[in-house]
């Protein structure tokens, strides 16, 4: 009997593609040439060999552009293919892009169910963003381009994406509907790739409200299916949530080879958010062990590693376990930076989330504890009592400034009368456009938000040509921290 490894297999797959490929070009045929290098991409791409597949992918293009430009749907496919990998990547902006040439592409050719299914991708990125409003927005407008019927695989996609809003939101029992809705809809299309997916996010649902044991079961049923499909990167990020669960069970001996395993193979591929996770988890056990400075440097890791992606939630997550652990360790001025970057992350993830809804779902105790901590340690242990309450006000004055945006406020004598008419004219409009979002449909929530950005835009630049003149009522408008002594400036003016 005889036993055929998984990289064997990947690499006779590569072989016979390759093959293909070249008979393709001796033959001449272009239109098979461009396929081709697209699943050579793909075959590349799930043996973790991104950079090859990056230049298959960018190849096959070439040839698209070359030769075939009336088949908008070849460049669909490959330009939703680099979306793919791009997001794989932790390059957020570069795969809404990329998603969005291949929604333009199918928008072309009038395949409507194409252009939603790409709409559903970029909601996911927006997710991964933690840009909420958005996600949100482009998966119901997406969804409600698709049929489950007929598109049973991208209708299950939208449903995913959803549910990991209402995740991020930590509304967990809706999105538990929303995986278990999409899973049956993957098994019975045979799509295990995706199976594996919805069982890993299940998995993270029970983890997150500390049910470990069905968390397990989870993920190690999303891991079987991944192993069966022989998807790299599906086993990298299950056997990382494994040891998550290890370790919370207190099997720190058990977890740390597996997470050391995972760092280093997601590494190596470029997945960057697979690395993000095996590598926190990795200073926790460092911290646990008590040590604190491998442990504070591998966090340091994690934060760049964080603001590469481009989430706000997770910069956080990062520089708040990374103060705690130099609190701990007596590094006092470094531990207040840290938990100051910390709660810089938390402004910028409160700017990015539009309703009071959805900012009282995401933000719990732990996410605002930074400011707490930031007091606390300046007002004892660094003896400053001044900065202290500076940051006690920071902490109250950011979410009062942000509620006096759009509001009726005095205008100084100093403002441009041009200007000053130009605002109220756009206040007005930015106001109607934020009713006409809170009240649109899903099929109309997404052009609503649009408008809303537009305008928001719009009186940016006109804040902006106030800031020379009146600067305390340019930094009100634009929800800046101000001092008292600022602010009673303005009041007087």
């Amino acid at each position: 009997m005889s036993f055929v490894t998984e990289q064997e297999t990947q690499s006779d797959r590569l072989e016979e593609l390759r093959a293909s490929l070249d008979e393709a070009r001796t033959a001449g045929n272009l239109g098979t040439e461009g396929e081709l290098l697209n699943s050579l991409g793909l075959a590349l791409k799930n043996a973790g060999r991104f950079d090859e597949a990056e230049l298959a992918f960018l190849e096959s293009l070439e040839v698209v552009d070359r030769f075939l430009d009336a088949l908008h749907r070849v460049r669909a496919q490959v330009s939703s293919n680099l979306g793919l990998l791009a997001r794989d990547r932790g390059e957020l902006d570069e795969a809404v892009r990329f998603y969005s040439q291949a929604q333009r592409e199918y928008e072309t050719i009038e395949d409507l169910a194409g252009a939603a299914g790409m709409l559903v991708e970029v909601g996911i990125v927006h997710k991964d963003a933690s840009r909420l409003s958005e996600a949100q927005a482009c998966l119901q407008q997406g969804l409600a381009g698709l049929s489950e019927e007929d598109q049973p695989t991208r209708f299950a996609a939208a449903l995913v994406g959803l549910g990991l809003v209402h995740e991020r939101r930590h509304e967990y029992h809706q999105a538990r509907a929303y995986y278990d809705r999409a899973l049956p809809v993957y098994q019975q299309t045979g799509d295990a790739a995706n199976e594996a997916v919805v069982l890993f996010n299940l998995g993270m649902l029970c983890d997150l409200q500390k049910q470990f044991p069905e968390a397990m079961e989870h993920f190690e049923r999303s891991l079987k299916v991944s192993e069966q499909q022989q998807d790299r990167m599906g086993i990298v990020h299950a056997r990382s949530a494994i040891a998550s669960v290890l370790m919370a069970g207190g099997e720190s001996e058990a977890a740390r080879p597996m997470l050391e395993q995972a760092c280093r193979e997601a590494r190596e591929m470029g997945y960057r958010r697979a690395e993000l996770d095996a590598a926190h988890d990795l200073a926790l056990l460092d911290r646990d062990e008590g040590n604190l400075d491998e442990a504070a440097e591998r966090l340091l890791e994690c934060q760049r590693l964080a603001e590469k992606i481009g989430d706000p939630q997770e910069v956080n997550k990062a520089a708040f376990d990374r103060g705690d652990v130099l609190l701990t360790a007596g590094r006092y001025e470094e531990a207040a930076k840290s938990y100051e970057r910390a709660a810089e992350a938390v402004d910028g993830l409160r700017t990015l989330l539009r309703s009071e809804e959805e900012s009282l779902n995401v933000f719990d105790e732990a996410g605002l504890e930074a400011y707490d901590r930031i007091v606390r340690l300046k007002a004892t242990l660094l003896k400053s009592p001044t900065e202290a309450l500076a940051w006690s006000e920071h902490s109250r004055s950011r979410e009062f400034l942000r509620q006096l945006r759009w509001k009726d406020l005095p205008l100084p004598l100093t403002v441009d009368h041009e200007v000053a008419l130009q605002e109220e004219n756009l206040l007005a409009a930015a106001r109607r456009a934020q009713s006409r979002w809170e009240s649109a449909s899903d099929e109309e929530r997404l052009n609503a938000l649009r408008e809303l950005e537009a305008v928001e835009q719009q009186l940016a630049d006109v804040w902006m040509q106030m800031t020379e003149t009146t600067p305390e009522y340019a930094a009100i408008r634009r929800a800046d921290v101000l001092t008292w002594p600022e602010l009673l400036n303005f009041l007087r003016s």
